[in-house]
């Protein structure tokens, strides 16, 4: 399978090109520019340097199997209200006008569960109604409604996929993405041997490490690629606390590492958790499993505090 990929040299996109490459998938990277570190990382993979947002994206050529759009506005760029709608309506048309144009029949965007809600309560599934509540959840909303108008009129199959909260090591400690649960406690606990919490930690999220998104992206295209438009929620099949990632996070860092840190927790709000459930049994029919134990969070929380040493 061959497979092109946006944003590849950010946080999401880099991850999986890597990924995709292991899987022994012919990988061609796109982005505006690349470090050092992201082109030892992706050896083997053909790079383009381009901007999703100029005009002449989207005359290209490029030959591939399935087009993977991960260069999507995250959570700090949506700050800046025009250029992270920028980036997702504009960007996320010129992907697809590219697609179109070179006869690519399969084409993959990076959405988030956000777009159903910031503090989730009840149940949900992949055909659940939006409610944005933010910059960051509206920019994909909208690349979202743009690519279902897209596929309506294109001969092109389009899998729309929403991760739940991403956490894990940087490909290049460049990218800093350290706003991210437990990736600013692993931080916070190397530089300062603490791990503050502003509120009571006790708010349920489901989380999913940057290698249970790619295994889940690689087989959904599998699965579903034949598809002329699909939405599929990705979330582990458990929600946590973020306080218990906190405990965890402390618990690898004095009983792996040898290394005291002292968890402080300023609030006793919210006093109780929001408790939800994500239905993934779309991905379940098709034995995809995404599931995270306290095992696989403290092997990635090491993978974190190895990153930070370098």
């Amino acid at each position: 399978m061959k497979v092109a990929i946006t944003g590849a040299n950010g946080y999401i996109g880099s991850y999986l090109s890597s990924y995709f490459l292991k899987q022994g998938c012919e990988v061609i990277a796109i982005s505006r520019k690349f470090s050092d570190t992201i082109k030892q990382e992706l050896a083997g993979a053909e790079f383009i340097i381009a901007d999703v947002l100029t005009g002449d994206f989207e005359e290209m050529s490029i030959n591939c199997d399935v087009f993977i759009h991960a260069a999507s506005s995250n959570d700090i760029l949506s700050k800046d209200f025009k250029k992270g709608v920028d980036l997702s309506l504009y960007g996320t048309k010129h992907a697809l006008d590219l697609c179109v144009k070179n006869g690519i029949k399969n084409f993959v965007f990076f959405s988030t569960i956000q777009v159903l809600g910031t503090e989730l309560e009840g149940q949900y599934d992949d055909n659940s109604e939006a409610k944005i509540e933010s910059n960051y959840a509206f920019n994909h909303f909208i690349a979202e409604e743009y690519i279902r108008y897209f596929a309506g009129r294109n001969p092109l199959n389009c899998l729309i996929l929403r991760p739940a909260n991403i956490y894990g090591a940087m490909l290049d400690t460049a990218i800093a993405r350290w706003t991210l649960v437990p990736n600013c406690f692993c931080r916070e606990a190397m530089e300062k041997g603490t791990i503050t919490l502003l509120s009571s930690g006790n708010q349920n999220r489901s989380f999913l490490s940057l290698e249970n998104v790619c295994k889940g992206t690689y087989e959904a295209i599998i699965n579903f690629k034949d598809e002329k438009l699909k939405t599929l929620n990705f979330a582990n099949t458990k929600n946590y606390a973020i306080v218990q990632l906190a405990k965890w996070t402390k618990e690898v860092l004095e009983d792996d590492l040898k290394i005291p840190v002292t968890l402080l927790i300023k609030s006793t709000e919210p006093a109780e958790g929001n408790q939800f459930k994500i239905d993934i049994s779309s991905l379940q029919n098709k034995q995809i499993n995404l599931e995270e134990t306290e095992a696989n969070f403290k092997n990635e929380i090491i993978k974190i505090i190895h990153s930070l040493k370098k």
